[in-house]
Formats: structure tokens, sequence, C-alpha cells
């Protein structure tokens, strides 16, 4: 019925449907399958139908819908009227229930009509162009839709085949998982490319519409190269191979970037020499390890050579070698689904060696393992009788070993002792002081209120005689008030509560030492208690007072609510004692006694622990300290200032509690010491 298909490129873009019978230059083609490689042209297609048949209603379709924009008009006299819709991923929809693009014509009788079909494509142009009857057509589309069905079908069974295999065991997963998502890539490989998933998962999306099938090629590439990778075990059989398809991955990651970032003509262009380069590689691979006597290599090679012959026929298909029909245009069908078929027939078969191959394994294993017991068996009884003779040995040398460990347990306790009998002087010094200063504060006051004291008390009695005499009213009253100023009484008055009030505040302070003293040394060897941190560290504050002075600045900054847990008070006290005392030295070291050192001290309950966050800006520590803080006797302080045993004694305690302690120190920027001690809080 159709005459031949004119062809007119228009290289700009610029000329439409107006213009097109002045401007237009059309050619003959060769074929109604047109295949136009790469293009950003418009093309327009010219062709004239004469019906002389009975049949009106017929279908002008393009068999392949992934095409940006397709428009048909018609020609009447000078004019053109559009035919349908404007169909193609663009529009983000097909033209009816198949994936094709598909225009509906009616042709009168014996009349002849002109149609001009106006195409915009991204990337590749393949044009099957089919003028078919209403029922022809549906027939057509209905064997097609049964074939892809069966097709998926194949390979959904595949997948499901092979991934309850891989769930059953448990060597070479990774191989199963590659191979599980190379055949779900094709599978959607091949449903992008004829329509399928245009036209029933994402018939409004545009962008996938339009680039599914490039970007589920680079996809199908990538897990395909892996597959081959670990299937084959190409870094152990071909290590120059396998890097070089790893370097593949680069160019397809590019690929997919510049389609995602819709450069679509650089990634087209890109994508079919990259596509040609790696099929090649990969046959030569497998017929590398072939000639290597590899089985699975064997089954590969087969694989990859069914789809490689499938590919080929394909193009020369579109490229006009073989004629379009049923067959030829799903050949990349049969070849996909042939690859997924073999490819998981020689997974199968890998996994039958490796099964083989580990049962021989475990008989070996057996063989050897009953060796191995006749041999045991033979030198037991050899054995039984050196360790009869062994035993008397033993046993003296565990007696000399107890009587080791009670030695090495007697010099552990006296050195704790000793650390904790220099612990006992820095704090018998600073409570001498600080109890002194109170204590002198009482008894220098007590002397001038005594004075004081008899003063009113000789002025109680010049008030008593005056009473008793018989002067007059006025007279006694003038008298008493010569008394009072001749005494100053009411200086004499503000000194007496001046010196109470000094007196008072001497003994509270001395009140509060002893207090903290109390607190500080709770004996608690065997037992927890439950008891305040916070009281803990405040009574160790109190009894280094002396220490800290007035150059250092401490700032508390505690979680009351939270701080009463179960725990030995009387440890974790000389815990605090011993770092905070580190800290004073450190920043001395640094200040030299000047202002500007500052010990912060933190509490907080974070996640069911109790943490004591201790922060000063002293000298701080090296690296090669902080690795050594812990060992026993180690100190960077001067001879006699310390025993080497504080922080070794801190860590135990700590760990004594369950918990943990970390040092974040720099050198001359300072030190902080965490410590976390898991809680339940008493509410």
């Amino acid at each position: 019925m159709a005459s031949k298909v004119y062809i007119f490129e228009d290289k700009n873009n610029i000329i439409d449907e107006n213009n097109i019978l002045k401007e237009g230059k059309f050619y003959p083609s060769l074929s109604n399958f047109l295949n136009f490689k790469i293009t950003t042209s418009t093309i327009w297609l010219k062709f004239e139908l004469l019906n002389n048949s009975s049949t009106l209603n017929y279908n002008l379709s393009i068999d392949l819908p992934n095409i940006t924009e397709v428009q048909l008009f018609e020609q009447k006299n000078d004019s053109f009227e559009k035919v349908n819709n404007t169909y193609g991923t663009k529009s983000k929809k097909l033209s009816g229930n198949e994936p094709a693009i598909t225009f509906n014509l009616k042709l009168n009788k014996n009349k002849k009509h002109t149609f001009y079909l106006k195409i915009n494509n991204k990337g590749q142009l393949f044009i099957p162009l089919f003028l078919r009857s209403v029922q022809e057509f549906h027939n057509v589309w209905l064997l097609k839709f049964i074939i892809f069905g069966l097709y998926a079908g194949i390979i959904i069974a595949l997948l499901l085949y092979n991934f309850f295999l891989a769930l059953s065991i448990k060597d070479d997963r990774k191989s199963y998982l590659w191979y599980l998502l190379h055949t779900l890539f094709i599978l959607f490989t091949q449903s992008s490319y004829f329509g399928y998933s245009n036209l029933f998962l994402w018939p409004e999306n545009y962008f996938l519409s339009e680039n599914s099938f490039y970007i589920f090629t680079c996809l199908v590439s990538i897990s395909g190269i892996e597959y081959a990778k670990t299937f084959l075990l190409s870094k152990k059989n071909s290590p120059i191979i396998h890097k070089l398809l790893s370097f593949y991955h680069l160019f397809y990651i590019l690929i997919l970037t510049l389609i995602f970032l819709k450069e679509i003509d650089i990634a087209y262009n890109l994508l079919q020499p990259i596509q040609g380069t790696i099929a090649f590689i990969m046959l030569f691979t497998y017929l590398k390890l072939v000639l290597k006597k590899s089985r699975q290599a064997l089954f590969y090679f087969i694989s990859w050579s069914v789809l490689f012959i499938s590919i080929l026929l394909f193009i020369f298909t579109n490229i006009g070698f073989l004629p379009y029909n049923l067959f030829t245009s799903q050949i990349m069908l049969y070849g996909s689904a042939l690859q997924v078929i073999l490819l998981s027939i020689a997974q199968a078969d890998k996994y039958n060696i490796l099964k083989l191959e580990e049962q021989k394994a475990q008989e070996k294993a057996l063989s050897i393992a009953n060796l191995n017991e006749r041999i045991i068996r033979e030198q037991n009884v050899v054995l039984e009788e050196k360790v009869n003779l062994r035993t008397v040995e033993l046993s003296n040398t565990n007696i000399q070993l107890n009587d080791a460990l009670v030695s090495l347990k007697d010099a552990q306790m006296q050195l704790i002792e000793k650390e904790k009998m220099s612990s006992l002087g820095q704090l018998t010094a600073g409570i001498a002081h600080e109890i002194n200063n109170p204590i002198n504060f009482v008894t220098g006051n007590i002397k001038p209120l005594k004075r004081d004291v008899f003063m009113v008390i000789d002025l109680l009695d010049s008030f008593e005689k005056v009473a008793k005499s018989s002067l007059s009213v006025e007279e006694k009253t003038a008298k008493l008030n010569m008394l009072k100023l001749d005494l100053d009484f009411d200086y004499l008055n503000e000194e007496i509560n001046f010196l109470l009030k000094g007196i008072e505040e001497g003994a509270s302070r001395t009140a509060e030492i002893v207090k903290g003293l109390k607190i500080f040394s709770r004996t608690d060897e065997f037992e927890t208690k439950i008891a305040n941190v916070n009281d803990g560290l405040n009574s160790t504050l109190v009894l280094l007072n002396n220490l800290i002075g007035t150059k250092i600045k401490v700032v508390k900054e505690f979680d009351n609510e939270n701080a009463v847990i179960e725990h030995f008070p009387g440890k974790l006290n000389q815990v605090f004692m011993n770092i905070l005392s580190n800290s004073i030295f450190a920043i001395n070291q640094k200040w030299e006694n000047e202002t500007g050192g500052v010990i912060n001290i933190k509490t907080e309950n974070i996640d069911g622990k109790f943490v004591i966050f201790f922060t000063d800006n002293g000298i701080g520590m090296s690296e090669d300290v902080l690795n050594k803080i812990y060992e026993p006797f180690y100190t960077t302080k001067p001879v006699g200032a310390g025993t080497g045993l504080g922080m070794s004694i801190v860590y135990k305690t700590i760990e004594l509690h369950k918990g943990k302690i970390t040092i974040d120190s720099k050198l001359n920027q300072g030190t902080t010491i965490k410590i976390e001690i898991p809680n339940k809080l008493i509410i």
C-alpha cells in the first residue's frame, strides 16, 4: 500500500509543518527500517498511501517506543492536519496499551493520502516503521507480549531459584549476589528497550522513560564485571585483566553521571565504544581461562558467546543486513535469556564442584583426624609417665609460687599503704593549715571579747549603784548617760558583736573542714555504699584548699539531681585526691604560682553512667607520658614529690567500679580526664 519513504534531515531544528513544503528537501530511503545512529537533528519522513482494499482502518506504528517525540501530519492541499496526539517519552505517554508509538489512520478506498512524520530524539535513532490493519496489529503485539512474558517468567524463576540457593549456602555468596543483580538488571534493560517499563513501571516519568535503557545498560555491565571477577577469581587467575576490568567501572560511573547531568549526547557517544571494548575483553578473558582448562570459564565463555552473537545479529538487523521480523526484532530477548540460563547452570556447577571439594577436604580431614587419634593414644602412654614425674616437680614449684605470691601481695599492700601515707601527708599538712586559720581567729578574738565583757559588767555595777542612790530621776538619768558616754557604750556593743561574729565564722569553718574530712575518710574497703559523689568531690576540694590557694580558680558544674549512686566512697575520694593533686601540680608547673590556673570539674549522667570531667590548663602531657601514665612507679614529679603509684591506683579503682577512664592531654595546653561509672539511680 505504501510508496517509498522519503527523508529530510533538519540539522538546525528550525523547520516546522508550516514551511516544510517550501524548505524540505526529501530523498528516498532504501528501507522502511531506518537507522540514523546518534543524531540531534529533526527527522522528517514523507510517504504516500493508496488504499486498494476494503479495509479502512489501519495502524501506523514505530515498534520501538524509546523515541523522544513523534508527530504525524496529513497533507491536505497546502495545509497540514495533525493526526492524533504527540507521542514519545517527552510527552510521558504511549499511544495505546502496547509498548509502541501508534497512530490510528482511516484511509479511504482508492484515495491517495500523503503523510509527514516529524521525529525528534536524543541518542541513537532507529525507526522500524509498519503499517498494519488493526487486527493484524493487535495479533502481532499479542504474540510479542507472550514472548516477553515467557522471557520475564524465565528470568524471575532463575532469580528466585538462585536467591534461595544463595540463602542455603555459606560460601560464594558474593558471587550469587552479583549474579542476581546482573540478571535483574538484564531484565530491566530488555524491558526498557522494548518499552514495557515505560508502559507499566514509570509511564509518567520522563527522565526514566528516555534514559532507563542506557542507565540499566551501565548497571548490567558493572554487575557483569563484578560477577565475572568473583565467579572466575580473576584476581588470582589473571591479575592484569582483573585490574583492567575494575578500571572500566570509572567509565560507567562517568556515563551515569553524564546521564544524570543531562549531557545525553556525550554519554551515548561514550557508551557504544566502551560496550564494544568491554565485550571483547570479557570474551578474551574467558577464552584465556578456558585454555587453562577452567570448567567455570567454559560455561562463562559459551554464555557470553551466545549473548555476543545475539548482539551481532541485532546490529545486523538494525543496519539492514538481516530482515526485520518477529524473530530478529526479539533476538536480544532470546540471547539474554540463554545467557542467564547458562550462567545459572555455571553457578550451580561451580557450587557442585565446591561441594565436592569440600566433601573431599572433609574426608581428608577425617583421615588425618583418625591418624592423629592413633598417634595421640600411643603418645598418651608415654606422656602419662612423664606427667606423673612432672606432677611432683610442679607441686614443689607451686608451693614456691604460692610463697612468692604471698610476698608479692605483702609488697603490693605496702606500696599501696605508702601511696596512702603520701596522700595522708599532703592531707595532714592541708588540714593543719586550714584548721589553724579559723582557730587562730577564734583565740585572737577571745581576749578582747573578755575585756569588753568585763567592761560591760563594770558598767552594770555602776548602773546598780546609781539606781540605788537617793538622787532624783533627772539626776540619775544624767548620771547614767555620763557613764555610757565615758565608757563609749555604742562602740563597745558594736565591737562585741564583731568579735562574736568572727568566733562564729571560725567555728563554722572548722566544722566544715571536719565534715569534709569525715566524708573523705569513709572506710569502705569491702562493700559498696549509696552515697552522693558530689559530696566526695566537695570534701576533697575542702581538704586540698591549702594547695589550691588563691591563685587557682576552681569551677564546679555539678549534676546534683543524679549524683547519688552505689560505689566505694572512700576509694573514689582517693581517686579525686590523686587527680586533683596532679592537676594542681601541673598548673603550678606552668603558671609558677601566678594567677591564671583553672580547674573545671563537671558531673553529669549520660546513658545510665555517672560521668566526671576534670579539666585543667596546666603543663599537659606528651604522647610518651600518656603511654606510661598507668605504669606503677612512673612519675614526672621530682624525687620525693610522688611515689608513681597515684594513677595506677586510680586505674585499679575505676576498674573495680566496672568503669572507664580516658585522658586527653596536649603539652603546654592542659589535660582533661573523663571518668565513667555505671550507676543505678536512686529515685
